[in-house]
């Protein structure tokens, strides 16, 4: 059996649709949980394959590999880190935020830091009721993943971190790798993961009516999330973006090195 570790989030899904819903034969047990669980998981070897951030790839390239024809990225437009803030707001000097901090908040700071040089404190949430109550006690709050998505339509008042920062650097931004271990020899168990790609992209559809039975809101809405903002087959492009990427972290400190993209 081959220990898959994925997510619940709505991104993820496409990519192993078919296997969850057990539409094809295939080798895996499904480990839903965090994309830093995954990777922790992944270099304890309590996972075969998982679904891990960029950044925590860049922090343990020496122990994973790249499966170079998966990634979910996007180009512009993301929804999928908002930056939400009261109307008028002249500063901003705190943002609230859901722990433990992510890909999101880095990349927050990187955008808010580098291109509109403001300097700030970043204040946990115990919990998040509502967007309008934290903006009731903060002057902003940052959102990330489904929550975003959810929260979208309720405020105008918001900046789509993904978005400033394919403007600021014309780069593709990936949200999400599917990494091994690099001592993993056999990789046949891929081909299955190749067909539940296809089979999830030709189900978008039921893809986004579940997700708006289980978190409310209009089905067409996570559609169009799914097939516009994000894509799911990376190219030479994806990688150079990733690569110009960790260049970024390097600069600011966040890494050590700058790593090589290891393929499998």
């Amino acid at each position: 059996m081959i220990r898959l570790g994925s997510t619940r989030e709505l991104i993820t899904r496409p990519l192993h649709f078919a296997i969850q819903n057990s539409q094809i034969g295939h080798p895996f047990k499904l480990i839903n949980q965090s994309l830093e669980q995954n990777c922790q998981d992944l270099l304890a070897k309590k996972l075969d394959v998982a679904a891990i951030s960029a950044i925590d790839y860049a922090r343990h390239s020496n122990e994973l590999t790249v499966v170079k024809d998966f990634a979910v990225f996007t180009t512009d437009t993301s929804n999928y880190a908002l930056l939400f803030f009261r109307e008028n707001l002249q500063s901003i000097e705190r943002v609230a935020f859901l722990p433990p901090k992510s890909q999101y908040q880095l990349l927050a700071n990187l955008v808010l830091e580098e291109f509109y040089e403001m300097e700030f404190d970043w204040t946990p949430l115990k919990e998040m009721k509502s967007v309008d109550g934290v903006l009731s006690m903060f002057p902003a709050c940052l959102l990330e993943g489904d929550e975003a998505l959810e929260n979208y339509p309720k405020l105008d008042s918001k900046l789509d971190i993904l978005e400033e920062w394919h403007d600021k650097t014309e780069l593709n931004y990936v949200h999400q790798l599917i990494a091994i271990n690099r001592e993993t020899d056999d990789i046949s168990f891929l081909e299955s993961l190749f067909l539940s790609r296809e089979i999830g992209m030709r189900n978008l559809m039921n893809i986004a009516k579940k997700n708006a039975a289980d978190k409310g809101g209009s089905w067409d809405f996570y559609f169009d999330i799914l097939n516009e903002n994000f894509q799911f087959f990376p190219s030479e492009e994806t990688w150079d973006s990733l690569r110009q990427y960790f260049e970024y972290l390097f600069y600011y400190g966040l890494i050590d090195f700058i790593p090589d993209i290891r393929f499998s």
